[in-house]
């Protein structure tokens, strides 16, 4: 036991010492203070993302689709999620950029989610599969920010940089929403055993049902996020970046009409986040133009 605890102290003082050797490579008299972007620089970028998702079942009526944990039973769903941000920063400092941003994000997702509960005893019975959404969705949003981004080079490099964000946005987003239904063909047979004629439907494909069931909702946000990152800078006087949203708050309005009822329904939410939002993980592109000055 000893000798454990006193190996345990010889590596605490080593990774002790490690870490105050690190803090010393950025405040070193004769290595100085390197600037990773000085004051006077403009750039211009883009960054954006895009997730796809699809699953399939060849006889979802089935609950021959894919399964999760052998009941929630996914049979045809897609998922096309896609964003775009131009930006513009100007260097108020060294390492010190205040940015405007125009975003634009949207997605489209066509779900068949049932509950397939038929090896339930008793209640697989009564309810076999339980369908849980089927519809046909599309979002698009648009909206703004500025921003506050400071850089700090890595261990003294011009070329690896780490920095911290603060992002205050707003945005408007449309979302249309509208069941999938089956479509299905009347056929008609000569039953083998009576030999008399007898018609069934059969499936056909599935169709968007819009006439009158479609519900549309427009909501406006705003919050505040603040994000850290990297970028690593290119030879050509740009750079690669990536951004990752860490801690924020956000507000929304979102007020929902019924196509075919004329009815609106209203939601308000707040929330605060402490964890990464890996949805908001943005890889971007930055071009630098250094001012005249620093040439």
């Amino acid at each position: 036991m000893k000798k454990l605890i006193l190996t345990s102290l010889i590596l605490l003082i080593g990774v002790a010492a490690g870490a105050q050797g690190i803090l010393n490579r950025f405040t070193d008299p004769e290595k100085g203070h390197t600037v990773f972007i000085p004051k006077g620089n403009r750039s211009i970028g883009i960054s954006g993302a895009y997730r796809s998702f699809n699953v399939g079942g060849e006889d979802f009526s089935n609950g021959d689709g894919y399964a999760i944990l052998s009941y929630l039973n996914i049979g045809n769903g897609k998922l096309n999620y896609y964003n775009v941000t131009p930006s513009f920063s100007y260097f108020i400092a060294d390492d010190l950029a205040l940015g405007f941003r125009l975003e634009y994000s949207g997605y489209t997702l066509d779900s068949d989610l049932k509950l397939d509960v038929r090896n339930v005893p008793l209640v697989g019975s009564i309810l076999g599969n339980v369908s849980l959404m089927s519809r046909h969705m599309m979002r698009n949003a648009w909206g703004g920010s500025i921003s506050l981004r400071k850089y700090l080079s890595f261990f003294g490099s011009r070329t690896i940089g780490l920095f911290g964000e603060a992002r205050l946005y707003g945005n408007y987003g449309v979302l249309k929403s509208c069941p999938i239904v089956d479509e299905y063909q009347e056929v008609s047979y000569v039953d083998p055993d009576t030999g008399d004629e007898e018609t069934e439907e059969v499936p056909t494909g599935r169709t968007i049902n819009d006439e009158g069931k479609m519900r549309i909702s427009t909501g406006i946000g705003a919050g505040l996020k603040l994000a850290a990152g990297m970028a690593i800078r290119l030879k050509d006087n740009s750079a690669i970046t990536l951004s990752i949203p860490i801690v924020g708050a956000n507000y929304s309005y979102t007020k929902q009409n019924h196509a075919a009822t004329g009815n609106q329904a209203h939601m308000s939410q707040f929330g605060i986040s402490r964890d990464i939002d890996f949805l908001a993980i943005q890889v971007g592109y930055t071009h630098y133009i250094t001012s005249k000055k620093r040439k």
